[in-house]
């Protein structure tokens, strides 16, 4: 399950997308993911996803890719879905009791998990097409003004970039020790729920040990290069917005427009 995550996993593509901005795909993916909490329209999100599949396509990315990260919080989604029919009062499916499922609890239900589920898609773009380390970036010159108030915006991008760099390494980590453990006979994908408990717990302190060397080497590594978080970072390659991202914003900005409008109306 844990290869199947593909959160923070860059595909480069020669795309209009991976060209954009990052401050500029921060701001786009932060406008749909607030719609997806505004409207509650099932059209609407119809809309929304036959959108996020078109920016795939421009993306030159395949969403099989998301569906494959999707399938590993199959269980989260299907839980969801569970709690949310049996919990939200109003005509009975069927009378069970107190686990008595209803219609408003199967709408409001299939509606969370759609919300979920493009959520997950949308930010699955931005890690496709961004790089940690631009992303990070695009964090710190985005929160730039928050530096006024004396908040350390650089020590939140260079921790953000870390952590994004961390979570395929971590992927990596975890596939390597259950690969280690099958091949010595250890019962992780196979046995009863007792075994598989047992030999995932088995899997932790290794993982943990060897994330945690690496974390070593990674902190060695910044000092090594003079890296000092007092100081005030510059880049080889300074952000700037091009023709691009002004009509990637305007585009953002009809979009929030007609949300609003259709929320309001």
């Amino acid at each position: 399950m844990q290869r199947k995550i593909t959160l923070g996993k860059f595909l480069y593509r020669d795309s209009f997308i991976h060209e954009l901005d990052p401050r500029t795909k921060l701001l786009s993916t932060l406008v749909l993911v607030i719609s997806l909490f505004i409207v509650t329209d099932p059209w609407i999100y119809l809309m929304q996803a036959i959108l996020l599949v078109v920016l795939f396509y421009v993306a030159k990315l395949s969403i099989s890719n998301v569906f494959k990260g999707i399938k590993a919080i199959v269980i989260l989604l299907v839980l969801t879905l569970f709690f949310r029919l049996i919990a939200t009062p109003g005509q009975p499916i069927i009378d069970l009791g107190i686990m008595t499922p209803t219609y408003e609890g199967l709408l409001t239900g299939i509606k969370l998990v759609a919300r979920i589920t493009l959520m997950i898609i949308a930010t699955s773009l931005l890690a496709y097409t961004t790089t940690p380390r631009r992303m990070a970036i695009g964090l710190e010159k985005a929160f730039s003004f928050l530096k006024v108030f004396k908040i350390p915006v650089n020590d939140f991008s260079v921790v953000t970039m870390i952590a994004l760099r961390f979570i395929p390494v971590l992927i990596q980590e975890v596939g390597n020790t259950i690969d280690a453990k099958v091949s010595r006979g250890s019962k992780i994908i196979d046995g009863n729920v007792v075994e598989m408990m047992k030999a995932t717990f088995s899997v932790l302190v290794p993982v943990f040990v060897g994330i945690v060397e690496k974390s070593a080497d990674l902190a060695m590594a910044m000092e090594s290069r003079g890296f000092d978080e007092k100081r005030e970072n510059t880049q080889m390659y300074p952000l700037h917005y091009s023709k691009k991202d002004v009509t990637c914003i305007i585009a953002v900005a009809i979009y929030a427009i007609a949300i609003i409008w259709i929320k309001v109306v």
